[in-house]
């Protein structure tokens, strides 16, 4: 692995912001619906942000960072589709290895913050901590509420095969992702196409309505691989109303083949926002 100084910085990454999701169901993408809700338009996906993000450290450290690394992101205020969007990384550890991150929209403006690093330091996923649970048809989704999501509740697992060429074709296209270990044949997975599963585990969960992603921690054991059977599974840590918002904080947890740890995410959301007055 390269050797890091202390304060050294990582070449800046620019990128062109891509709202990829202005049609989904969940339309705080939607640059119809958002501004009811104080936006100026339809916010490019938190899982975008987290991409542009992880790119200096992977082009950095690599595929053991991919395998055995961290990262804690914070969203502070939007992107927009088509922002030139800049992502800067300093070296503020070397043992063990750490970089802050932070992520300006095309106005100078502080838009997430991060700390990647991890290589060194264990940590473990135990399969009994995050059991399989049915999934709910989508009629019993949960309320977005924070009373209807207790701590400890227990959500419905998923299971997903993991396709390599998939996963390949939209890591490029829609976080526009130019690192050759993310394209080609040889490609592996990018880590923001794993965290889109914390995502999904949440919405075949719950009922939601527009919501925001705001926050991830994110540790990581392992790549996918290709025809890979994937067991995502979820319990909640946390709900509270704060400010008007309904907000949740998942523990999300990523298995390949005979409960090997691949991903475990503090995942955080805003599943019911209050609107804009």
């Amino acid at each position: 692995m390269t050797t890091f100084v202390l304060n050294e910085t990582l070449p800046v990454y620019e990128v062109t912001a891509n709202n990829y999701a202005e049609e989904f169901e969940n339309k705080i993408h939607n640059s119809a619906v958002a501004p009811s809700f104080g936006f100026k338009g339809g916010l490019v996906p938190g899982i975008s942000d987290h991409a542009y993000m992880t790119h200096p450290v992977v082009q950095a450290v690599g595929r053991e960072w991919l395998e055995r690394g961290t990262i804690d992101v914070k969203f502070l205020k939007p992107i927009y589709h088509g922002a030139l969007t800049k992502v800067t990384a300093r070296v503020t550890s070397t043992d063990p290895l750490e970089f802050k991150i932070e992520l300006f929209n095309s106005g100078k403006t502080l838009c997430a913050v991060g700390i990647a690093g991890g290589l060194g330091v264990p940590h473990v996923m135990a399969p009994e901590d995050l059991p399989e649970a049915p999934l709910p048809e989508r009629e019993d989704r949960r309320e977005p509420r924070a009373e209807a999501l207790p701590a400890g509740l227990v959500f419905g697992s998923l299971r997903e095969k993991f396709n390599s060429d998939e996963a390949e074709r939209k890591q490029v296209e829609e976080f526009a992702e130019t690192l050759p270990i993310f394209r080609g044949s040889e490609a592996v997975c990018h880590p923001s196409t794993l965290l889109k599963l914390a995502n999904e585990i949440l919405i075949r969960n719950v009922a939601l309505g527009p919501w925001i992603h705001t926050a991830s921690r994110c540790l990581h054991f392992g790549l996918p691989i290709d025809g890979e059977s994937l067991s995502i599974r979820a319990k909640v840590l946390d709900s509270v109303q704060k400010r008007g918002h309904e907000m949740t904080t998942l523990d999300v947890g990523i298995f390949g083949a005979n409960d090997r740890p691949i991903l475990r995410v503090t995942h955080k959301a805003i599943v019911c926002l209050r609107e804009s007055e």
